[in-house]
């Protein structure tokens, strides 16, 4: 039969749930609310040290061109049920500079970060010129606040327009919104895009 067991200690109680003994339950909580400050305790720090290495892993890659550990910590993350996509957009955005970019699927060759030459030498002139400043930029662009940029994928200026006609249109004809002290719809400006909108002259009305 398996052995009740009452670790002080609150790593002891993931251990005893993952051997042969059997934790204790209490009626109060209190050892599931242990457990759930050690997680927390444990994420926090965890946290802060991929914080740490992503930035130290930016300034190595911009020195020395070579993306090949952080490929392999990366794939290693996602194979630990970790996901790590958060960190793969830190890697390659624009706002964190560091010197790497997102390589489409080519062939065999799966999606996966690559070198940015021109990123890495920015990131080195701007480390050479000062290293604390760049560190405490870099730890400041918390990996987990990051999200993929999206993709270009061209401006329609004619499709723009006509939104911007439908919407205003819209709400000068909703009785709860037409009055809205915050409104301020043209009426010859919204006759103008309206007007571009339908491929008629400029200065033409509307009705």
């Amino acid at each position: 039969m398996s052995k009740p067991v009452k670790p002080d200690n609150p790593g002891q109680l993931f251990t005893a749930l993952d051997s042969e003994f059997k934790p204790e339950f209490n009626a109060d909580g209190q050892t599931l609310v242990k457990m759930g400050d050690h997680i927390i305790g444990q994420a926090k720090s965890m946290s802060k040290r991929i914080q740490q290495w992503a930035v130290y892993a930016a300034l190595h890659t911009a020195q020395f061109g070579d993306t090949t550990e952080v490929t392999r910590v990366l794939k290693e993350l996602s194979d630990a049920g970790i996901r790590s996509n958060a960190l793969r957009f830190w890697f390659c955005h624009k706002d964190t500079g560091a010197p790497f970019k997102w390589l489409p699927k080519e062939g065999e060759l799966p999606a996966r970060l690559g070198y940015d030459k021109d990123k890495a030498e920015k990131l080195a002139e701007r480390y050479a010129a000062d290293p604390d400043a760049v560190v405490q930029f870099l730890l400041s662009k918390r990996f987990e606040t990051m999200s993929k940029e999206p993709e270009f994928e061209g401006f329609d200026l004619q499709k723009m327009v006509n939104r911007l006609v439908a919407q205003a249109t819209k709400v000068k004809a909703d009785p709860t919104k037409k009055d809205h002290p915050k409104n301020n719809i043209d009426p010859a400006l919204l006759a103008n895009l309206a007007a571009l909108a339908n491929g008629a002259p400029k200065g033409a009305t509307v009705n």
